[in-house]
């Protein structure tokens, strides 16, 4: 008989805690808290930084088990940017998670002071632990603690604060410690840090992983005044309805089902994030700027607009040649790989120094940015990290400004420093002055100086009131014309992954991840929206079970016969009730998806569907629907979004 499941509530309004068993069925931290917050919490009707948007995570069913790749900690609540429910993932943070003997945990209340919890398991003694410090101490903390700054300096005190709770005769037991940075004190787009953190208490470089979209660092300081948590222990409770702690059962299981052991499918599904010998490179950054040719977005998304020779060459001779080149030189040829803290053949953290380099930050910050030379900005990434931000979402924001000061609608006197002209994109690939002027965006933000004041609030509204502020400069093009977001409600947003797709962009649940289809193929956008609503079931469901998705090439196919090995014949979990709930939650919140109102995106969108007819001349689909696009850009745009709504309602069963 399998054990129901347990939540861990930590109020910080009154330093208190108790455990309530989850209702029966439930698999993960996404379906346990669409429960809470559809139903208990009712946290539609309230703010999104009221203490009852409970902030819910945890690890999935297969915890505890001796198969890789299950241990991912998911964050779930309402976002604070996207003002709709959403969900962001840590790697590897689950083995700690699972240590403490809890299935998922809840942070709600509003504490006095800055606050840092403990929640520890070690050798059958449980404890949770609140402790208070002063605005003045975590100022100070932030400055330097250890010779690391921000973030990184947040999580080794806290950790240190509590370290004796989690020590036993060898060392340590599973332990992580989760920090905000300053961004989250004054933001809406901060995430969440946790480093791997070794059997001696040591902090591994490099090693660390984010729950970094959705703003839910922000969310921590804002709504409870948490800043820190450390969970760990020794703790292995579950049981599994098959043995799935001995990796015989679980080989057998994958024999069954793949005619393979679980290791070679492991091998397989995650080569493209270990290396690929065909383009000789690997990770999301090496494999994605390998294959991205003219596809590859730069200069704000300016780049859609560009001929496809001008982009080809702006690859080859900047990135292929430069950026790429010197990440394989650094990176690759040195092997410097590691994982996130689980036994695992991906060896997905590709390390520079101190410098964890993947694909999306390294993009929203680099090419996007006009900054192509590595060193300039993995600095430029750092200070990103060290203040707490979700990195793609300030990636877009500094483009934006870039842009924007490019073009005259800002000037010295609210940015300082030069900008390189997008006029004249093929300029010396080691030039600096974009990264200069993305640290001083940073500061700004922080500061809540000028422009800095304004973007605190994102891309949506920041651009809007940026067009008021300066409405004199404000002529052919508008800010709000460049600022490139995933508009959700009336107010909410999210910065696309850094992909030339429409499916980051059609009105799906949840965007800014991985949650719907991405190929560059042509599809009618109803078809689209019928492939993206499935792609996002699969994804969803790798979500809820903590699975990571870079094992979705095994773990999609062996999901249920896993299901039934770790809980038996009773589960019968309904992923798409779970769906209809979130929408459902999303409509009382007001948090729907919108049509897209800025012109670049809508540009993007144009321009995809131009060059797709390019492609497949003959194809009188893709000429149709151009045609509407030429005669009527904002009737183009509002045709794909809606037809694309149709096929995504068709697969959930919805209608909003």
């Amino acid at each position: 008989m399998v054990a129901s499941k347990k939540i861990l509530v930590l109020d910080a309004g009154d330093n208190s805690h108790h455990v309530d068993k989850v209702p029966r069925g439930s698999l993960g931290p996404i379906d346990v808290s669409t429960h809470y917050h559809l139903n208990v919490l009712k946290s539609y009707a309230k703010d999104v930084y009221d203490p009852d948007n409970a902030l819910v995570f945890g690890c999935g069913p297969f915890a505890g088990s001796k198969i890789g790749g299950v241990y991912r900690a998911t964050f779930f609540a309402r976002s604070p940017i996207w003002k709709g429910l959403f969900s962001s993932n840590m790697g590897g943070a689950g083995i700690a998670l699972y240590g403490s003997g809890f299935d998922f945990f809840m942070l709600r209340g509003r504490a006095k002071k800055p606050t840092i919890i403990s929640v520890s398991s070690v050798d059958g003694v449980s404890k949770v632990e609140f402790l208070s410090i002063t605005v003045k101490k975590l100022s100070s903390i932030f400055s330097g603690y250890k010779g690391v700054k921000g973030t990184y300096a947040l999580e080794r005190f806290a950790f240190d604060s509590f370290k004796n709770n989690f020590k036993i005769a060898s060392g340590f037991v599973p332990v992580r410690s989760f920090a905000v940075g300053p961004g989250a004190l004054v933001t809406d787009y901060s995430g969440i840090l946790s480093t791997f953190i070794n059997a001696h208490g040591e902090f591994e470089v490099g090693r660390e992983d984010w729950a970094g979209r959705g703003g839910f660092g922000s969310l921590m300081v804002q709504a409870y005044n948490v800043v820190a948590i450390v969970i760990g222990g020794n703790c292995d409770s579950r049981a599994f309805s098959s043995d799935l702690k001995d990796i015989s059962v679980v080989n057998t299981i994958f024999k069954k089902e793949l005619g393979e052991g679980v290791g070679k499918a492991m091998m397989d599904a995650t080569s493209k994030y270990r290396y690929i010998e065909k383009v000789k490179s690997g990770g999301t950054f090496g494999v994605n700027f390998s294959s991205l040719d003219g596809s590859m977005l730069s200069y704000n998304w300016s780049s859609v607009g560009f001929s496809e020779t001008k982009r080809k060459k702006i690859y080859k001779d900047l990135v292929s040649s430069g950026y790429l080149a010197q990440f394989n030189e650094r990176v690759i040829k040195t092997r410097s790989w590691k994982t996130c803290g689980e036994i695992c053949p991906a060896m997905c953290k590709k390390i520079d120094g101190i410098h964890k380099i993947d694909y999306e930050p390294y993009e929203a910050n680099g090419p996007n940015c006009g900054i192509f030379d590595l060193k300039a900005v993995e600095g430029l990434v750092r200070l990103c990290d060290e203040n707490g931000f979700d990195a793609i979402h300030m990636g877009s924001i500094i483009s934006f400004v870039i842009e924007a000061k490019s073009i005259g609608l800002l000037t010295d006197a609210e940015v300082k420093g030069k900008v390189s002209s997008l006029s004249d994109v093929m300029f010396d690939s080691t030039d600096d002055s974009n990264a200069k002027i993305g640290a001083s965006v940073i500061n700004l933000i922080i500061a809540g100086d000028g422009i800095g004041k304004v973007l605190r609030r994102g891309l949506r509204a920041g651009s809007k009131e940026l067009d008021v502020m300066f409405s004199s400069r404000v002529k052919k093009v508008s800010f709000n014309d460049i600022a490139v977001y995933v508009s959700n409600g009336p107010d909410g947003e999210i910065v696309p992954n850094q992909y030339w797709v429409p499916g980051f962009f059609i009105p799906l649940p949840i965007q800014g991840k991985f949650l719907t289809y991405y190929g560059s193929d042509f599809l009618m956008p109803y078809d689209l929206g019928v492939k993206s609503a499935e792609r996002f079931m699969e994804e969803f469901q790798t979500d809820n079970l903590g699975i990571c998705r870079f094992h979705r090439g095994w773990s999609e196919k062996m999901k249920d016969a896993l299901l039934k090995a770790a809980l038996g014949d009773s589960v019968n979990f309904d992923a798409t009730s779970v769906i209809q709930s979130i929408i459902k939650y999303d409509i009382l919140a007001g948090a729907l998806p919108s049509v897209p109102e800025s012109l670049r995106v809508k540009e993007m969108l144009y321009h995809y569907i131009k060059n797709m007819g390019v492609k497949f001349p003959e194809n009188k689909d893709i000429s149709g629907l151009l045609s509407v696009f030429e005669k009527d850009i904002d009737a183009g745009v509002s045709l794909y979004f809606y037809s694309s709504k149709d096929g995504i309602n068709k697969v959930f069963g919805t209608d909003f």
